[in-house]
């Protein structure tokens, strides 16, 4: 009974946990992609200048690289929740 009630606290913290990686990720790649149409739109009306495409690239490296940290970071959670549940499952039978 003890670690039912032990898995009811963890679990809504966990999927708060992984509820703000995702929406972090959302973020991130929605304000990606409004730069990229941004510079997009700037190459078709052929406005764009050097130190802007310079300026984007680094923020786009910027914020594929945080990206990439975040999601990595949720795929390790969820694979050690997993571990740790399946595990305990194990165990119990």
């Amino acid at each position: 009974m003890e670690r039912l009630e032990k898995k009811k606290t963890i679990t809504p913290e966990i999927n708060e946990h992984w509820e703000t990686q995702i929406a972090d990720s959302v973020s991130i790649t929605s304000h990606l992609q409004v730069e990229i149409r941004d510079i997009i739109s700037k190459i078709e009306s052929k406005s764009l200048k050097k130190s802007e495409f310079t300026s984007f690239i680094e923020d786009a490296n910027e914020r594929c690289e945080t990206l990439l940290h975040v999601l990595t970071q949720t795929a390790d959670s969820i694979t050690n929740f997993r571990m740790k549940i399946f595990g305990q499952n194990n165990d119990q039978q």
